[in-house]
Parts: C-alpha cells; structure tokens; sequence
C-alpha cells in the first residue's frame, strides 16, 4: 500500500511552484523586461482535494507592453522550462511536451500566442532556446536558483 505524505507532497509542489515562477522572473529580466510583482501562496484547496489539484499557486506580473511576439513566447515557456530543468528532465524534446495542453498553464499559452496543446513552429523553435539556458549548468541556472530563494524568503516574511 502507498502512503501519501501530504507534507512531502506540500514542499515538492511549493518547490515547483516557486521554481516555476522564477523562471518567468528570470528569462522576463534576461530579455530586458521589468518583474512588477512575483510571488508564491498556498491555494485554498482542502486535504482532500490535494491529490488532484495544486497545494501552491503563484503569479508574475512584468511589463510587457513593448515585448515582441517572440519574447513573450520565450516568457511563456520559461516557468515550465524551469521545472523541467529543476527535476532533471532537460532531454524532453519540444514536441512531445508541447502537444501535452496541460504543459504550460492557460495564462501561459495565452501569453505564447497559442491554443493549449496546439504550439506553432515560432514556440517550438524558441522552447528549443529557452530550455538550454535553464538547466543545471545553463547561463541562466544561478540566476534562476536566487530568484527562487527569494521567492521563498518572501512568502515565509508574509506567512506562508
């Protein structure tokens, strides 16, 4: 029989939540636009409906007013990039993990240009630029590890 530790399910979702949102940060700032507001915070959900949703939400606000199509996309793809690359699992290749709708979140496929599950040639070409940068070892890697501990420092300073 398994058991599940709702404690250990807790830390593993808020690390990629908050890894997840780090990497919006990150590629946001890489491409020269600004982060207005990032954060993490448990979601509301109840013991019971844990095995099924999120237990940690968390949301980027950047100015991307003046963003081309293309950077946006590069932001789009970077909070799931990073979680690919935080679990070890940077050899993914764009198709298979692009035709998943449940890849990305709505408000990112919304933001790539795109209809869950259906990406364009443009996001498959730029996941293919992202992705190196936000793996162990990757240019972006240090950067993304910071931003994440702040990211935590800051949700425990307000409560969490």
């Amino acid at each position: 029989m398994v058991r599940y530790n709702p404690r250990r399910i807790e830390t593993v979702d808020r690390r990629l939540a908050v890894i997840h949102e780090a990497g919006h940060c990150v590629v946001t700032r890489w491409l020269g636009c600004s982060v207005i507001h990032c954060y993490i915070r448990p979601s509301e959900l109840t013991v019971a409906e844990w095995t099924h949703d999120k237990m940690w939400l968390g949301g980027t606000c950047a100015n991307l007013k003046d963003a081309k199509p293309g950077q946006r996309r590069k932001i789009a793809l970077a909070g799931a990039l990073a979680e690919l690359g935080w679990m070890g699992s940077e050899g993914c290749s764009s198709g298979e993990m692009l035709q998943d709708p449940l890849f990305m979140s709505p408000s990112d496929w919304s933001l790539a240009g795109c209809e869950p599950g259906e990406p364009t040639a443009a996001l498959e070409r730029d996941f293919g630029r992202v992705q190196p940068m936000l793996v162990r070892g990757g240019k972006l890697w240090p950067d993304l590890l910071e931003t994440a501990r702040n990211l935590i420092v800051d949700s425990r300073d307000q409560g969490f």
